[in-house]
């Protein structure tokens, strides 16, 4: 897998993909579902992963830094083995999280990166102060030619598989919650 840690002036063999946005914290099986699901929409486009480093709480909140599942490299390999073929790990600052949610559709997914087809859950939000969401990003992207798959969140029994909830039980001292979302041992 390669990682890409820029969007600007990227070779053609970084551009066109499916790409996945998010955190990908855990890389759990929600994750897995998403990833599965953007792929078949365009198996024909390579896959890949938009995320930042660090996490943008550290930024906003540096003195409540995020409990991390995944360290970069950790989420780097749990992708790949899923079938990732790119990661675009963007550099996240103040600067950065100043962008507009417009700016972040049209430099960086259409300009930048030459996106494809974009996948995303239905609370994925972006761009300064969270300016964009997913029937904002269904808006442009549909205006800009790519394509926008928006994933119903995967559930169990309990309710949402997500990283907050993965967390929880992992607090709270249950590994075995922890280890059946992920859908491997944490």
């Amino acid at each position: 897998m390669r990682i890409v840690p820029h969007w600007q002036n990227l070779p053609e063999a970084a551009r066109g993909a499916v790409v996945a946005l998010g955190n990908f914290d855990g890389v759990h099986r929600g994750h897995a579902h998403l990833l599965r699901t953007g792929h078949g929409a365009r198996p024909d486009a390579p896959l890949a992963v938009l995320t930042f480093e660090p996490h943008p709480r550290e930024i906003f909140r540096p003195d409540d830094p995020p409990f991390r599942l995944t360290l970069p490299a950790e989420r780097a390999a749990a992708l790949a083995a899923l079938g990732v073929s790119a990661l675009y790990e963007l550099p996240f600052d103040r600067s950065f999280s100043a962008m507009t949610a417009e700016a972040f559709v049209s430099d960086v997914l259409h300009a930048g990166i030459g996106a494809r087809h974009l996948v995303c859950g239905p609370d994925f939000a972006f761009g300064h102060r969270r300016g964009g969401d997913a029937a904002f990003l269904a808006a442009r992207a549909e205006a800009l030619g790519i394509g926008l798959t928006v994933v119903p969140p995967l559930m169990d029994a309990a309710g949402q598989i997500s990283s907050s909830r993965i967390r929880r039980a992992l607090q709270d001292g249950y590994p075995e919650r922890a280890t059946a979302m992920l859908g491997r041992p944490w």
